[in-house]
C-alpha cells in the first residue's frame, strides 16, 4: 500500500469544498476576531511603558485579557478544523465553542508554558556550563546558541498536539 500524492491532493481539494461555511470564510472571521480586535485596541488604548501609572496598568490588563481571548478563540478554530476533518460540518459558531472550556484551555497553555520554560532553563544551564568550559572558542558559543534554539523548538513540538487532545477530551 503506497501513498499516491495525486490522490491525496484530490481528496484534500474535495474536503476543502465540503464545509458549508467555506474554510476561507471561517479563517477570515477568525482573523477578524483576533487580529482586528487587537489592532482596534492598540489604536484605542496606546500602550504605555510605565507600569506605575494607571494607563500603564490598564494597558497591561488589556494585553493579558486579549492574550487569553486570543488563546480561547484559537482553540475554537482548532475545534472547527478538527470537526471539519471529521466531516461533522461545524458552522461559524464553532469558533466560540472554546469559551465553553476556557478554563481548561488557559490551564493547558499555562502548563505548556511552564514545562517549556522549565526544560529550556535546565538545558540553558547545561549549555552555559559547556560554553564556560570552552570559552576561548567562538564557534562553541555559536553552537551553544544554535543548540539552545533547537532545544526550545523541540520542547515546543512536544506539546504541539495538546489542543487537539483537549478537543477530543
Amino acid at each position: 500500500m503506497g501513498i499516491h500524492r495525486s490522490a491525496l491532493k484530490r481528496q484534500a481539494r474535495e474536503d476543502m469544498r465540503l464545509p458549508s461555511p467555506s474554510f476561507w470564510l471561517v479563517t477570515l472571521v477568525y482573523l477578524l476576531m483576533t487580529t482586528w480586535l487587537s489592532t482596534l485596541l492598540d489604536l484605542a488604548v496606546p500602550s504605555q511603558g510605565d507600569l506605575s501609572t494607571f494607563g500603564g496598568l490598564f494597558s497591561l490588563f488589556l494585553t493579558i485579557l486579549l492574550t487569553l481571548y486570543n488563546t480561547v478563540v484559537a482553540f475554537g478554530y482548532t475545534l472547527w478544523a478538527l470537526w471539519t476533518a471529521r466531516r461533522l460540518n461545524p458552522g461559524l459558531g464553532a469558533l466560540m465553542e472554546g469559551f465553553s472550556v476556557a478554563g481548561r484551555v488557559i490551564w493547558m497553555e499555562v502548563l505548556i508554558l511552564l514545562r517549556v520554560v522549565g526544560w529550556a532553563l535546565v538545558f540553558s544551564f547545561l549549555l552555559l556550563f559547556i560554553s564556560l568550559l570552552f570559552a576561548p572558542l567562538p564557534i562553541v558559543e555559536m553552537l551553544v546558541l544554535l543548540a539552545a534554539a533547537a532545544a526550545i523548538w523541540i520542547f515546543l513540538l512536544r506539546y504541539s498536539l495538546a489542543s487537539y487532545l483537549l478537543a477530543d477530551r
